[in-house]
């Protein structure tokens, strides 16, 4: 695809054209990547994609920074939401816009995701996001406060808007169907339920591509690694009327395709005959074109058209290569894989497809065009495909741990043989000297001891011996016959207990 734009879309990157595109074309996005020549200007579009996790948390947290009011309140609580996650299409994209005047640059990012407006099916919708968008103290934060929401409607405004304070109704614009509601950000905790939003809204808000299915995929190959080897699939089925089907991908830098193993197979339901070709007869009958990378940094650039009769697929099949990565490159959880970018493909009817050269008629589906009214010659749809997970070859990351183990062990059993030598001495260090002393009774043991005594002995006394015993006693001033009471008291108290046992 010729990457030179017609004469009506450079006016519009110029910022001289008046046709509707001129309003919605920006200069960040792009109809098919290509390496940038030394004689590119922004008359010139481009389509590009990270190497690898376009959309993760990490990425969202340089943005998380320049947000006000902290990583969980106000505008950040759009980013923290895990509604987010879970939504298809996930597209981080960057616009670069110069003024007429070219004496300023504003520089804008933008986050495109897609959630149904219906929580029937999902957890995850619209509904849902809005919700916890405001549950997060919005009301805290003077930029969120101060942020209005404009929401497309394409038919009658829902009487849920209307009702709310501040907001107001504007047309779409000319060329645009429907109409736009702005209200700020502050009055979405006065609806109790978000749907009310979007009440009204038909399932097919844009028409779609109903029956084509592209699916994208990096399988295995029979007989070898797949952190080494792969196979690059791509499938188009069409189960409706024909279509012109452009499709453009780039594969990182880290997967390297084998051009002279492309295997192309088209099918139809209406017939048994199969075609298959391969090499240089699919490359034409494909009319694919590449731009190789430099086995560095940049990718490599694909870009393929088919016409897809009703009832036909075509599968495509590429062997690749994948080559070892620095490991400085390598994120914290690599065993997953590397996550690489969705593709983007482009549909139109077969009758007024066209040359599909890059012009307004393509141009046009790339900008904010939700409620534009279909138009000869600007029926393209773009689309984009699910990423997808690459297994690459990756070392083995526990190594350095295994050193630290085995040298520390080594180590330990060094400096433990020497302290033993040097500092322990001839004698055992589980033996101390207070152990090897005679073990002495304490007092409270002799105290218990001599108690029993003197019991087993009062029980062993007689009659008769008590009367000898009281003979003998001198009186000791008065004292005598009171000690006397007192041992036959305690012999009487020791006679009871043992002759209870």
């Amino acid at each position: 695809m010729d990457p030179t734009l017609s004469s009506d879309a450079v006016a519009i990157a110029e910022g001289g054209g008046t046709s509707p595109a001129a309003r919605l074309l920006t200069s960040g996005v792009g109809a098919r990547p290509l390496t940038l020549p030394s004689s590119w200007t922004a008359k010139h579009v481009r389509l590009a994609s990270l190497p690898y996790e376009p959309v993760c948390t990490e990425n969202l947290t340089p943005w998380l920074k320049l947000l006000p009011c902290g990583r969980h309140r106000g505008l950040a609580a759009l980013l923290a939401s895990l509604v987010l996650p879970a939504a298809e299409a996930p597209l981080l994209s960057l616009s670069l816009v110069t003024t007429r005047d070219e004496l300023s640059t504003v520089i804008s990012a933008s986050l495109d995701v897609v959630l149904p407006s219906s929580s029937e099916d999902r957890a995850a919708s619209l509904p849902d996001w809005l919700k916890s968008f405001t549950e997060r103290q919005v009301d805290h934060c003077p930029a969120a406060a101060s942020s209005e929401i404009a929401l497309w409607s394409p038919g009658d405004v829902p009487e849920i808007i209307q009702r709310l304070a501040e907001s107001r109704v504007q047309p779409a614009g000319p060329g645009f169907r429907g109409q736009v509601s702005v209200f700020p950000t502050r009055v979405l905790s006065q609806v109790e339920n978000m749907a009310q939003l979007f009440m009204g809204f038909p399932e097919e808000a844009r028409t779609t591509s109903k029956g084509l299915r592209v699916m994208r995929d990096m399988l295995s190959q029979e007989g070898r690694s797949e952190r080494t080897h792969g196979r690059y699939l791509l499938r188009l089925s069409n189960h409706g009327t024909g279509r012109h089907v452009r499709f453009l991908d780039q594969l990182p830098f880290f997967i390297r395709p084998l051009w002279h193993t492309i295997r192309a197979v088209w099918r139809s339901d209406n017939s048994d005959e199969v075609l298959e070709l391969a090499g240089a007869d699919a490359l034409r009958h494909l009319a694919l074109t590449f731009t190789a990378s430099d086995g560095l940094r940049s990718p490599t650039d694909l870009s393929l058209t088919v016409d897809l009769s009703p009832g036909s697929s075509v599968s495509v099949f590429l062997d690749v290569l994948k080559n070892f990565i620095p490991f400085r490159e390598f994120s914290y959880a690599c065993e997953k894989g590397f996550d690489v970018a969705g593709a983007v493909w482009l549909d139109a009817d077969l009758d007024v497809a066209g040359s599909g050269a890059v012009g307004s008629n393509i141009i046009a589906p790339l900008g904010p065009s939700l409620g534009q009214e279909a138009q000869p010659g600007r029926n393209w749809r773009l689309h984009f495909t699910e990423g997808m997970l690459v297994m690459v070859p990756m070392p083995d990351f526990s190594m350095p741990f295994n050193v630290i183990a085995l040298s520390s062990t080594a180590v330990t059993f060094f400096f433990g043989s020497v302290f033993r030598i040097t500092a322990a001495g001839r004698q055992a260090h589980w033996c101390t000297e207070s152990g090897s002393k005679k073990r002495a009774l304490h007092p409270v043991q002799v105290l218990i001891l001599c108690i029993i005594a003197g019991a087993v002995a009062l029980n062993a006394v007689t009659p008769e011996q008590l009367a000898q015993f009281r003979a003998v006693l001198p009186e000791a001033g008065g004292y005598g016959p009171e000690f006397f009471g007192y041992v036959v008291a305690a012999k009487d108290k020791v006679d009871s207990i043992l002759s209870k046992r």
